[in-house]
């Protein structure tokens, strides 16, 4: 019988950024990502910064530098 090995807190189906198609954790789509599950920036793409701005669930998101 085969064993597929698991992480915890991560979804191996297949759950990935649509900007940079980088593979995300459940977690991080449910934090930064849209209601509807879609996640338009990650980590591995975006700055922290960003993704806490909302990057993650606004397709069109336009970074602001600070002060903005």
């Amino acid at each position: 019988m085969s064993t597929v090995p698991t992480v915890y807190g991560a979804d191996l189906t297949g759950n990935r950024c649509l900007n940079c198609e980088t593979r995300v954790l459940e977690g991080t789509i449910r934090v930064f990502g849209s209601n509807d599950g879609d996640l338009f920036a990650c980590p591995a793409c975006t700055p922290l910064r960003d993704l806490q701005r909302g990057a993650g669930s606004n397709p069109d998101f336009t970074r602001q530098e600070d002060g903005q």
